[in-house]
């Protein structure tokens, strides 16, 4: 026990059985490398636990050790098979394979129609302020005293929004075939409006999770349209918006995003009808 240190993994391995007392009698050892998954795998191959190639491990397993209860000398893909387990739900901090850095991993929300969890990544690094060490995200916009601090600001900012997008009255749980079907069924309903549903997108493990605004047009020849939805600390942002339109964003809410593509929509459609009426009179 005296070389365990909180947050260090451990193997129990199952000595004996006791069918008639229920009873197991397990050994307590700390792996060697400090990696209970490869541990497990090595001893129980058919559980097809998803490790890292050894390539990809070497180069996560770089940088500084941190003394924090979040932790884990993992890579990344097994903190996002430590978060699905639900052996551990908060935040985990884990080596970056930036040099420098630290990553922070966290389940950012799940799609419940495929039950398939979505994660992010933030990086973030350590710099001297002053007399004073302060945490930097990846870009370098954004500071905080520690990495409870980033933890408790910007990634809990992140999964607030998520959780808005996701209680919204038109946000669908579904894949974009089934949205499209559903908003035909709307327009057929009801085609003098436009119809819009908000969802969420796995774009895998190599890119960011997004969120997106499909809606049909009953005017435009392409009639089902999507515009990609930016999570930022700041709010939420319209992506297809060009910068410096104050319908871009970033919002402060999924209402307030919804009613500016509203007001987007309406004078993109006022523009286009004028340069119409201008090159009919030519």
């Amino acid at each position: 026990l005296a070389r365990l240190r909180p947050g260090d993994p451990v193997l129990l391995t199952v000595e004996r059985l006791n069918t008639l007392t229920f009873t197991v009698f397990c050994g307590l050892r700390v792996p060697p490398a400090a990696d209970a998954l490869s541990e497990v795998s090595s001893l129980r191959p058919e559980l097809k636990l998803p490790l890292a190639s050894p390539k990809k491990k070497e180069k996560y397993h770089r940088g500084r050790q941190l003394q924090h209860p979040c932790w884990r000398d993992i890579t990344r893909v097994e903190a996002e098979a430590l978060l699905r387990s639900g052996e551990w739900a908060d935040a985990i901090i884990r080596p970056s394979s930036a040099p420098n850095m630290v990553t922070i991993t966290f389940l950012l929300y799940t799609l419940v129609h495929s039950d398939t969890p979505v994660f992010c990544h933030f990086d973030f690094g350590e710099v001297e302020q002053g007399d004073a060490r302060v945490w930097v995200t990846g870009e370098g916009r954004h500071e905080f005293a520690d990495l409870d601090h980033a933890i408790a600001r910007y990634v809990r900012r992140f999964q607030e929004l998520a959780a808005q997008l996701t209680a919204h009255r038109y946000f669908e749980f579904k894949t974009p075939d089934q949205i499209y079907e559903q908003l035909e069924e709307l327009h057929r309903a009801d085609p003098s409006r436009i119809h819009y549903r908000l969802i969420g997108e796995d774009r895998g493990a190599a890119k960011a999770p997004r969120f997106s605004l499909y809606f049909i047009d009953p005017n435009a020849g392409t009639r089902i349209q999507s515009m990609p939805i930016s999570l930022c600390f700041e709010g939420l942002s319209l992506m297809s918006i060009k910068s410096g339109s104050v319908h871009k964003g970033p919002h402060r809410s999924v209402d307030q995003l919804v009613d500016h593509f509203k007001l987007f929509y309406r004078e993109f459609k006022r523009k286009h009808q004028n340069n119409h009426a201008r090159s009919q009179r030519w």
